[in-house]
């Protein structure tokens, strides 16, 4: 079969905990955004996945947004981010629980588009072989937003 974009509108129901409202950044929050840019994590983790290099400009809750923290089982959230762990912070702090959802653990560097782009119209290829039609990661299903990032060029 040829190569072809298939648009799906896609309800995903999601349950969001009672959560008191969030009132700008934390001090936490900023501290472990500060800490990846000091540690030189600064290009967006999304398009290095594609092998693009791209600034990062936002810090993204990974393994559990901050809306649903108060429902989260915090030790089967350290274990997701010892799995996954894509700057080595979870191997380093072996053993220590998690503080919050603001933990360094929990955040991973993104650019804009990577983080709340909104879905885009199809791009060219050509022109542009690492085009994310979905958007950010707030718009798309964790596997399609990186089954983008992970296709093969012109593909």
């Amino acid at each position: 079969m040829e190569a072809h974009t298939l648009e799906l509108t896609v309800h995903v129901p999601e349950w969001v905990p009672t959560h008191a409202e969030r009132d700008g950044a934390s001090p936490e929050f900023r501290q472990s955004r500060d800490r990846l840019i000091a540690d030189g994590h600064t290009d967006c983790w999304g398009c290095a996945l594609a092998a693009r290099k791209v600034p990062a400009a936002e810090a993204h809750h990974f393994g559990v947004e901050w809306c649903e923290w108060n429902a989260a089982d915090s030790d089967r959230v350290l274990a997701f981010l010892e799995a996954i762990d894509p700057y080595g912070y979870a191997a380093k702090m072996k053993g220590q629980p998690l503080t919050g959802v603001d933990d360094i653990r929990n955040l991973l560097m993104l650019c804009v588009g990577c983080h709340r782009g909104a879905p885009r119209q199809p791009v060219d290829r050509a022109a542009e072989p690492g085009g994310y039609e979905g958007g950010g990661i707030h718009y798309q299903p964790w596997p399609a937003w990186l089954a983008e990032r992970l296709r093969k060029k012109g593909g």
